[in-house]
C-alpha cells in the first residue's frame, strides 16, 4: 500500500495561519494547491454572530484564517459582526467562501449588477477581511460613481449603505456630483439626474 505523504510546500503555513509571514487574503489562497485548500476544511469551527450574539453560521477556523486579512477578529471561538453589515449578504458570502476548497481555482466574487446589494456584499467581506475577493466590485462602483451623474435610485441605494466602504463610494460621487450642483438649478439638476441611465455594469 503506498503511504500519502502531504506537500511540503506551504504545509506549515496551512497548518498555522496566525504565523508571521502569513498574511491570509485572496493571493494566498491562491497559492495553495487543491488538495492544500481542500484541508482548510477540516479542524475546528467559530461561530460567526451578528451584533446581537446570534449565530449566522458555523465557519472552518482554517479556512478563515486562509482568507482573511484579519484573524484578529476571532475570540472565543467567535467572530462578532457589527451593526451594520447585511446578514443577508453574510450568509452570501460565507457560503462562497466555503466553495474556495473545493473549487477548480480561487477567483473573484462577481457582482450582482444591484447597487445596494452588491456595496452591501463587499462591506461585509470588508468586515471580515475577505475584501480582496470583492475588490473589483469596489472599484467598479468607485470608477462608475467617478465618471457620470447617478440616477436618483442609484443615489438612494448608495446613500443607503452607512458602512467604511459605501461611505467611500458615496463621498466620490458627492465630488463628482458637486460640479453640477454649483452651475445647476436644483429642479433642473433634479431632471438631469432622472434622465440619466443607470450604469451598465
Amino acid at each position: 500500500m503506498t503511504t500519502y505523504n502531504p506537500p511540503t510546500k506551504g504545509y506549515k503555513a496551512l497548518n498555522n495561519h496566525t504565523e508571521s509571514g502569513n498574511d491570509g487574503g485572496k493571493d494566498y489562497t491562491c497559492t495553495l494547491t487543491r488538495i492544500q485548500r481542500f484541508k482548510l476544511l477540516e479542524g475546528k469551527t467559530v461561530q460567526i454572530v451578528d451584533s446581537k450574539g446570534d449565530l449566522i453560521k458555523a465557519f472552518p477556523l482554517t479556512l478563515f484564517n486562509a482568507a482573511s486579512t484579519k484573524k484578529e477578529l476571532v475570540s472565543d471561538d467567535k467572530i462578532a459582526l457589527g451593526s451594520d453589515p447585511s446578514i443577508v449578504q453574510a450568509k452570501r458570502l460565507l457560503a462562497l467562501l466555503l466553495k474556495i476548497p473545493n473549487a477548480g481555482f480561487v477567483c473573484d466574487f462577481p457582482a450582482v449588477e444591484d447597487t445596494r446589494t452588491d456595496l452591501e456584499f463587499h462591506s461585509v467581506a470588508e468586515a471580515l477581511g475577505v475584501g480582496s475577493f470583492t475588490q473589483r466590485i469596489f472599484h467598479l462602483y468607485f470608477k462608475c460613481v467617478n465618471s457620470k451623474v447617478q440616477t436618483v435610485a442609484n443615489i438612494e441605494a448608495i446613500a443607503a449603505v452607512r458602512t467604511p466602504p459605501g461611505d467611500k463610494i458615496y463621498k466620490q460621487m458627492a465630488y463628482h456630483m458637486a460640479p453640477a450642483l454649483a452651475v445647476l438649478p436644483s429642479c433642473i439638476f433634479r431632471d438631469a439626474v432622472k434622465r440619466t441611465a443607470t450604469p451598465t455594469l
